[in-house]
C-alpha cells in the first residue's frame, strides 16, 4: 500500500553553507547513506510551520527565528509512498547548534561542494532553484523502484532535458576550464580544436567579451561559449572578411568573435552549441556588435552544422593558431 504524508526538509545557510545531515545512523532509513537537510513528518493537528519549528528543535536543537518556504516538492517513490515536502531555508535562530543528532551527522558543507555529495538526484534541482533565488516553486520528483529518477517536474512542466544559458562567472572557470580539457581528449582530429589557458578564460568573464554556459536542470554545466571581442587585435578576424564584404575600417571594432566552445557529451542532442552561438550573438549584439565571426576546421562536420544552423557562412579558408587549417565563418547582423 502506497503511503502519503506530509513533511518538512529545512535547510540552514551561513557564510555561503548549508547545513547537511549524513544519513548514516539508522537502519531502517529511506534516506540511508545520502545527505539532506533536517525536518521530518507532519504530527496530528500540525501545519507545516508547527513540524518545522518541532522538528528543528528536536534534531538540532535551536529555535528558528528567520526562515523562508521556498517551495512544495512532491516525493513519489513508486509502489511504496508519495510525500508532500514542505522545502524550508532558514538564515537565523536561536541557541546553540546540537553536536550530535540520532538521525545523522551534521556538518557545514559549501554550497558549490553539495553536487558532489550522495545526494537524492532530484535534490540537485531544487538545489539549483535556491541557488537561482526562484520564486516559490511547484516540483513533482518521481523515482523508481531502485531509487532512479524518472521524471522531474516543475510547476507542471516536465524539466529533465531542459537548460538555461546564462553568463558565467569567475567561479565557473575551473569548470569550463575541464570541461574544454575533456572536449579537446575527446576530438578524434586533435587539429580540430584550440583549447585555452585559464588566464584567457578569466579575461574573457567580464573584460574582453563574457562566457556563456548551458546548465542542466541538475546544476550542471552542459556547455560553454567564449565570445570575446577583440577590437583593434592584429588577430581580429576582420582583416580575413573585410577586403570580400568591402567593409570600411571602423567596422572592426563591432566585430565579436565566437571563440572556444564545447558540450558535454553527456549533453550533446540538445542543439546546445548553437543555442549558445544564437544568445552569444543576441548579448553581443546589446552591446553595439553587428559582425560575427569563427573559425571551423573545414572537415570538422559537427561545428560547421552548429554554424550553418546559426546563420553563419564559410567565407574563406586560411590557416590560424599556427598553421591549421580553419574555415572563417562569418554573419551579420541586419
Amino acid at each position: 500500500m502506497v503511503t502519503c504524508s506530509l513533511t518538512t526538509l529545512c535547510y540552514l545557510e551561513k557564510d555561503d553553507q548549508y547545513l547537511m545531515m549524513h544519513r548514516v545512523k539508522k537502519v531502517n532509513d529511506i534516506n540511508k547513506d545520502k545527505w539532506i537537510g533536517a525536518g521530518g513528518h507532519a504530527e496530528e493537528y500540525e501545519s507545516p510551520e508547527d513540524c518545522l519549528l518541532r522538528e528543528i528543535k528536536e534534531e538540532l536543537g535551536v529555535e528558528l527565528t528567520e526562515y523562508h518556504f521556498r517551495g512544495l516538492i512532491t516525493f513519489c517513490l513508486l509502489g511504496k509512498e508519495t510525500q508532500y515536502m514542505c522545502l524550508y531555508t532558514a538564515t537565523a535562530w536561536k541557541g546553540e547548534l546540537a553536536s550530535d543528532c540520532n538521525e545523522g551527522n551534521l556538518e557545514w558543507i559549501s554550497k558549490d561542494k553539495i553536487p558532489n555529495l550522495p545526494l537524492w538526484k532530484g535534490d540537485l534541482v531544487f538545489f539549483e532553484l535556491l541557488r537561482k533565488n526562484q520564486p516559490f516553486f511547484s516540483l513533482k520528483l518521481t523515482y523508481d523502484h531502485d531509487d532512479t529518477l524518472i521524471s522531474c517536474n516543475l510547476d507542471g512542466k516536465e524539466i529533465m532535458d531542459t537548460y538555461t544559458i546564462e553568463k558565467a562567472d569567475y567561479a565557473d572557470v575551473e569548470k569550463i576550464y575541464a570541461l574544454e580539457q575533456t572536449a579537446y581528449e575527446q576530438m578524434p582530429v586533435k587539429e580540430w580544436y584550440v583549447t585555452d589557458d585559464i588566464p584567457f578564460l578569466e579575461r574573457h568573464i567580464d573584460r574582453e567579451g563574457f562566457i556563456l554556459k548551458a546548465v542542466s536542470a541538475f546544476g550542471e554545466l552542459a556547455g560553454f561559449l567564449v565570445v570575446r571581442y577583440p577590437k583593434e587585435a592584429s588577430d581580429n578576424l576582420f582583416h580575413d572578411i573585410k577586403e570580400i564584404y568591402n567593409l570600411s575600417d571602423e567596422e572592426m571594432l563591432y566585430t565579436a568573435h565566437m571563440e572556444s566552445t564545447a558540450v558535454s557529451v553527456k549533453h550533446r542532442g540538445h542543439h546546445l552549441q548553437e543555442k549558445l552561438v544564437l544568445e552569444g550573438m543576441r548579448l553581443a549584439a546589446l552591446d553595439g556588435y553587428r559582425h560575427f565571426c569563427a573559425t571551423v576546421h573545414p572537415d570538422n562536420k559537427y561545428s560547421r552544422r552548429s554554424g550553418d544552423a546559426a546563420g553563419f557562412c564559410c567565407v574563406c579558408e586560411k590557416e590560424k593558431y599556427g598553421g591549421l587549417r580553419r574555415c572563417i565563418y562569418y554573419k551579420k547582423l541586419t
